[in-house]
């Protein structure tokens, strides 16, 4: 790939570059996760609302908490809450599909990267001056 190798013909300098977006990724699947509400289509699944996305890597028990009126039902992430008004539900982590949601993200943003890099690219070769030719005659 002649395109991902830095000016001195290595890609050591991309790959830090992609590997600096981990963190990034890791924080859109924490953040997917709390604002992305889960839906419910009946209340046995309250024992198990699965958030996270593209895959539900946290698990939580909202039978105690969540009473919809009528299904489908949208439920929001509840975190680690604490204090005598509500309790912190049952929750569950599931690392590895933490790692895989982040791995995908982090795919996601890099192919964005890279595809902005060539545009921009791009862009800015059609806007440069063309070199005229000496007229011969």
């Amino acid at each position: 790939m002649g395109g991902a190798r830095g000016r001195n013909g290595h890609a050591g300098g991309w790959i830090w570059m992609l590997l600096a977006f981990l963190p990034l990724a890791a924080g859109l699947a924490l953040t997917f996760r709390q604002m992305l509400p889960a839906t419910v289509s009946s209340a046995a699944e309250l024992a198990r609302v699965g958030f996270g996305w593209p895959f539900a890597w946290t698990v939580q028990d909202h039978r105690g908490i969540a009473s919809p009126a009528e299904y489908p039902a949208a439920l929001r992430y509840l975190g680690e809450r604490r204090g005598a008004a509500v309790s912190a539900p049952t929750t569950e982590v599931h690392w590895g599909l933490f790692a895989l949601d982040t791995v995908l993200l982090w795919a996601a943003v890099a192919a964005l990267l890279l595809a902005g890099i060539a545009v921009t690219r791009r862009v800015l070769r059609s806007r440069r001056p063309r070199a005229r030719r000496p007229r011969s005659g």
